[in-house]
């Protein structure tokens, strides 16, 4: 709810008034390669009771919260940005699970909904139609048996998985007859062009009908009344611009949220934390950010930053540049935040196969199933800011790693698992928050 009303008020602030978020998708899927760290967890109670505090918090704050992306993309094998992913779940197990998070928002007073772009074969009116433009979904299903009555927008209608087969105006025109209220449009004004001309031919043409339009613009209308958009009064710029970057409380928040995230999954031989008293020489390898700005900090560390996103030619020399520098080193600190860096990391173990290894995952908390020979692994489940300074802080000892998987790592640890720890100090720089 703090975390939900933080941004809620940070977002009125600079002008916008509906947030696409939360993500109340199940990350049931491991091999899901689009969800991953914007679900929060694979299971349905924690997904629908963190994504419905997030609901209110936001919306109290006056910003309309859209929870997608419905029925659920959690469980799909494709990204839909690219192709139309399946789903074969039958009615009872969406019901069971992936709908399970949009119900408790929905009965959490939830204003709109997100719709993904997923063939149900099992649910929807035929094997190959997408969730968006299915009225056995939407019509039926979310507005029929979840008795949702709020705003539905689509996902954008210029993703591979809807073009490729309806292209966008056609699949606008069917979104809205199938109970849509939004089609959305993302970037190239040709497609907006395209969408646009498709509904208003089809509002002359009485494809989609009067009543039909109705209903949406009173969605829509009713919305904006509740939300008090149509009475808004926004901070003027320069008042942004001096508050833009400072906001002490939110700050704390969301520090405390970034802390307590930081889950020891691993722990062997108790390599963490990096106490100076214990190693001679730790050598990293982390992006820049503030988890490499900290760890350059400490004489007893070796710093080699490789970039973002590395070419082919910088991921080899930062390979080179990390094996030359632990030659004489006690051990290793590893840092992904995207699969460049996990094979990285597999060449560097592969090199250095008797130098102990920690590895911290900013990213997935599956990262682990590719590199699982090393000692030590930490998930942050995010590259921001305050979620590296958290992560330094913990791997240097100096605050305690209090958080638990919200997904298990098949093969190796269950839900809701971390190692404790009990040997960290107080912190150097604690954000507390009462």
């Amino acid at each position: 709810d703090v975390a939900g009303q933080g941004l809620g008020i940070d977002l009125n602030r600079i002008g916008f008034n509906v947030n696409l978020a939360p993500v109340l998708d199940v990350n049931s899927n491991p091999r899901n390669p689009v969800i991953g760290v914007r679900s929060y967890g694979e299971r349905a109670d924690l997904v629908g009771t963190l994504g419905a505090w997030f609901v209110r918090g936001q919306q109290e704050m006056g910003v309309v919260g859209v929870a997608k992306h419905f029925p659920g993309h959690g469980n799909t094998f494709g990204d839909s940005h690219f192709s139309m992913p399946s789903s074969y779940v039958d009615k009872e197990r969406l019901f069971e699970l992936e709908l399970a998070p949009f119900r408790t928002a929905i009965d959490a007073g939830l204003d709109a909904i997100m719709t993904a772009h997923i063939a149900l074969p099992r649910i929807s009116e035929s094997p190959r139609i997408p969730a968006t433009l299915s009225k056995n979904v939407i019509t039926d299903i979310l507005r029929g048996e979840l008795g949702f009555d709020g705003v539905v927008i689509t996902d954008g209608l210029e993703m591979q998985g809807i073009v490729e087969r309806y292209g966008s105006g056609r699949a606008a025109v069917m979104a809205l007859q199938a109970g849509a209220d939004m089609p959305m449009v993302l970037w190239t004004a040709k497609k907006k062009e395209e969408v646009y001309r498709a509904l208003i031919n089809a509002a002359r043409d009485g494809t989609i009908s009067q009543e039909r339009l109705n209903q949406s613009v009173r969605r829509v209308l009713k919305l904006k009344k509740k939300r008090g958009l149509f009475k808004r009064q926004l901070t003027d710029y320069d008042t942004v611009v001096r508050l833009r970057n400072y906001n002490p409380i939110h700050e704390q928040v969301s520090a405390r949220i970034a802390r307590e995230a930081i889950t020891l999954v691993r722990n062997h031989g108790e390599m963490l934390p990096l106490r100076k008293v214990r190693y001679r020489k730790v050598v990293v390898m982390s992006p820049s950010g503030a988890f490499a700005n900290i760890m350059s900090k400490q004489d007893h560390v070796d710093l080699v930053k490789v970039p973002f996103v590395p070419s082919r030619s910088r991921r080899r020399a930062g390979i080179r540049r990390v094996i030359e520098a632990a030659q004489d080193a006690d051990g290793l600190v590893l840092v992904a935040v995207n699969r460049y860096h996990v094979a990285m990391i597999k060449e560097i173990i592969a090199e250095l196969p008797n130098t102990p290894v920690a590895f911290l995952s900013f990213a997935s908390p599956y990262y682990l199933s590719s590199v699982p020979s090393v000692e030590a692994y930490v998930c942050t489940y995010s590259y921001r800011r305050v979620a590296q300074e958290a992560a330094a802080w913990a791997v240097l000892g100096q605050s305690r790693m209090t958080g638990r998987l919200p997904v298990s790592i098949p093969g190796y640890y269950a839900y809701g698992h971390r190692v404790e720890d009990r040997i960290a100090g107080m912190p150097l720089k604690p954000p507390t928050i009462d």
